[in-house]
């Protein structure tokens, strides 16, 4: 598949997923549990009363989170226009300050249709993996150098290569199946991230949900073999809940929440 082509069935795949899913809050995530361990760990990090972009904001659940707890000017981009119609419904049917100090814009995160210098905090959750390549990657995050003010945040949740390749080696030692990633997702290497990134940022902190992948892609699976996980089991909100009060294991966590001071 050719990149163009490739770009293009990216987001003709979300643009179908909006149009069947709306305003469910798994429409980008199946695995309800670790959206809310993603929320929470993004939301200790978004600056406050401020104006903050969360680039792939699909439908806006996350977003109305962070806007709630925030108070900030919340600025939505998304390439899908069935997701951006999904998030303006969103906040519509919010009104009131949520609403007026919301706005939904449809393009690029590696082209974004925003000033330079204005920003005060950015937002990725899981939205640089849905880019083709690493070198339209390095671009969003040229991009997101751009608009961010001198010593803005940038918080970026994204899949980390290496660290899914560890999750599945412990797999494979255990008799589990690898995990492979979604057609339509390229996951960040992290060396070469944390090689090209020195130029624009400094990485402030590295926050994972190791507790929550060993339990929930290990131990569940290998102890109701040869059945199927669920994601919305018992076991994982068990995990869930564990993975706030015990950290660690970042090694396997295939997600990883880095945050980022622009220089």
């Amino acid at each position: 598949m050719g990149r163009v082509v490739r770009d293009r069935a990216i987001k003709e795949f979300w643009d179908d997923r909006a149009r069947r899913e709306r305003l469910r809050p798994d429409a980008t995530l199946r695995d309800k549990n670790l959206r809310l361990l993603e929320i929470e760990v993004i939301k200790s990090f978004i600056p406050i009363r401020k104006t903050v972009v969360d680039i792939g904001c699909g439908n806006g659940f996350s977003t109305l989170v962070f806007s709630r707890f925030s108070r900030s000017k919340m600025i939505g981009v998304d390439a899908s226009s069935e997701m951006i119609k999904s998030a303006k419904k969103r906040f519509g049917s919010v009104g009131g300050e949520t609403w007026q100090k919301s706005d939904f814009i449809v393009g690029s995160a590696y082209d974004l249709p925003l000033e330079p210098a204005k920003v005060d905090g950015v937002i990725t959750e899981r939205c640089l993996v849905n880019i083709s390549t690493w070198s339209k990657q390095k671009r969003a995050l040229r991009d997101i150098a751009r608009i961010l003010r001198p010593k803005g945040t940038f918080v970026m949740l994204e899949g980390i290569e290496e660290r899914l390749e560890q999750l599945n080696r412990l797999r494979t030692s255990l008799g589990l199946r690898r995990i492979r990633s979604p057609w339509h997702n390229l996951n960040i290497c992290e060396k070469r991230f944390r090689g090209f990134i020195k130029r624009y940022f400094r990485i402030e902190s590295v926050n994972g949900f190791g507790v929550y992948y060993v339990a929930s892609r290990v131990l569940y699976p290998l102890s109701i073999l040869p059945d199927e996980p669920d994601y919305d089991s018992k076991i994982n909100e068990a995990a869930r809940k564990l993975s706030t009060v015990l950290s660690g294991l970042d090694d396997i966590s295939h997600e990883m929440c880095i945050v980022l001071k622009r220089r």
